[in-house]
């Protein structure tokens, strides 16, 4: 299932986006991110860091295909 939520990164006090939630994903996927990156929204509300901001979506994303 393909979302439209916006994902915007913050680095070094430098926030970038809109970002969908699979451009974040293959972002992870490539090795993109940094230590302290952080994500917000998608599944998440509040600025999380990049791997908890992960956690998050992995969860969403799981909880959907049982669905």
């Amino acid at each position: 299932m393909k979302t439209t939520t916006e994902v915007f990164l913050s680095r070094n006090f430098v926030e970038f986006g809109p970002f969908t939630a699979e451009e974040v994903t293959g972002f992870a996927a490539r090795g993109l991110f940094m230590a302290g990156d952080y994500l917000c929204g998608g599944a998440a509300a509040e600025w999380l860091p990049y791997q908890d901001w992960l956690t998050v979506r992995s969860e969403e994303h799981t909880s959907e295909l049982q669905s």
